[in-house]
């Protein structure tokens, strides 16, 4: 989950974090050693857009990492750069879970012959991670090949995408205004 702090986070700095939801739900001394990068997009020119990476374990004492001075406030309000456009700032995070401790067999994916089977297919995968005591996510990264599923048409993914994209972008809009208004 991301955490943002529009306002920073006792500082003049956009704050930015990776947090693990429903920590205290996971088993006494779970582990995730986790590779991610965390980007606020500029949306005029990408190639401005910031990015920062890490390496982090995440534990029941730490299962938070992030930037707390991700991006002065001064940059992300000026009206020349391309981080607020429309009243939006998009912020992106890549994930990959090296390991998880204690291990969790998570059983594949079985193949489906169309896309709206594909989420009872997440959903058996989330319930097997849930009740092995993971997170979804570990599967991410999955090194051995044992996650296998028909591949669905590129019409289907265009379209799975930009209903994903624009419900995501409805919740960020919620959450930013909620928290602004918190501030």
């Amino acid at each position: 989950m991301i955490v943002v702090y529009p306002k920073g986070n006792n500082t003049d700095h956009l704050s930015l974090y990776l947090d693990i939801p429903d920590s205290a739900a996971l088993p006494d001394g779970w582990t995730r050693k986790a590779k991610f990068s965390l980007s606020v997009i500029d949306q005029i020119n990408d190639v401005l857009s910031i990015r920062k990476e890490r390496q982090h374990y995440f534990t029941a004492k730490r299962s938070d990492w992030g930037s707390k001075n991700f991006i002065p406030l001064t940059t992300l309000h000026d009206p020349t750069r391309g981080f607020l456009a429309n009243d939006s700032l998009v912020v992106k995070a890549e994930v990959c879970v090296l390991t998880v401790t204690p291990p969790v067999n998570i059983q594949p994916a079985s193949p489906t012959d169309n896309f709206d089977s594909y989420f009872t297919g997440l959903e058996k995968l989330i319930n097997a991670a849930e009740t092995n005591g993971d997170s979804v996510g570990s599967s991410l990264c999955h090194q051995d090949g044992a996650l296998k599923a028909e591949i669905p048409s590129l019409e289907e993914v265009a379209k799975a995408k930009q209903s994903l994209k624009e419900c995501l972008s409805d919740l960020f809009k919620l959450n930013m205004k909620e928290r602004l208004s918190e501030a």
